[in-house]
């Protein structure tokens, strides 16, 4: 395999990881929009899933019990990193992404789902 070739792998790989990374987030934006109302979200720009912008972060804002409560989302490969903001109180988590998405022959899935939520709802829990 040429020099060009290997290059080109990697990207494709890069470019893979990133997009399973997405789907995640996706997830996990559908999973705290069924406990808060969403009120805004920011995504970083992208071509064909791959982010041009150097802080690829996603930032949502949900409203609960008419309290602001601000989620960031952040590739960290092979984890994405999840900040939850709310009051002054930070929680913190790094979510294994290969643990709960799986690559299928057109696109992605969810695995682990009730291990995903329970994540979730209890990084969520913490600034409730």
């Amino acid at each position: 395999m040429g020099l060009f070739d290997k290059i080109k792998k990697g990207f494709e790989s890069a470019v893979v990881n990133a997009r399973m990374d997405d789907f995640l987030i996706d997830r996990i934006d559908k999973i705290l929009s069924e406990r808060w109302d969403k009120v805004s979200e920011k995504k970083p720009d992208n071509i064909d899933g791959v982010s041009i912008e150097e802080e690829a972060g996603y930032k949502f804002v949900y409203r609960f019990n008419d309290r602001a409560v601000e989620v960031e989302l952040e590739h960290e490969y092979p984890v994405v990193k999840m900040e939850i903001h709310c009051d002054g109180s930070k929680y913190e988590t790094h979510v294994q992404v290969s643990e709960f998405v799986e690559k299928e022959e057109n696109g992605f899935s969810i695995k682990n789902e009730t291990k995903l939520r329970e994540i979730i709802s209890g990084a969520a829990g913490m600034v409730e």
